[in-house]
């Protein structure tokens, strides 16, 4: 019989080892704004790397704590299902961040 936490391992592996996924800490995480911070950027600058190359020239050292009071601003105006459906602007730029958008090859 299976106990919950080999489950919980096999589930992980499986997720690590055959579909890509990372796996992290908690060092990244911001509580505040309920967010891997680490995670979130990796995502952002492998999948769309031309905007955020952009904002990073815009916002120059306040980068990231710009993105992110622009993603928390969205989220709590419109909620995280249309966020991650309809992305967000920023400086004129679109962000679709709908995971499977990015994973297409």
């Amino acid at each position: 019989m299976l106990k919950e936490k080999s489950f919980q391992t096999l589930i992980k592996e499986h997720l690590i080892n055959e579909n890509g996924y990372k796996e992290s800490t908690n060092s990244g995480y911001n509580k505040a704004l309920a967010i891997d911070e680490e995670q979130f950027f990796f995502f952002l600058e492998k999948t769309q790397p031309k905007e955020t190359n952009r904002l990073k020239k815009i916002y120059t050292t306040n980068y990231h704590s710009k993105v992110l009071a622009n993603l928390n601003r969205e989220l709590y105006t419109r909620g995280s299902i249309d966020v991650l459906k309809h992305g967000i602007k920023d400086y004129g730029l679109n962000y679709p961040w709908l995971i499977s958008n990015h994973l297409r090859s």
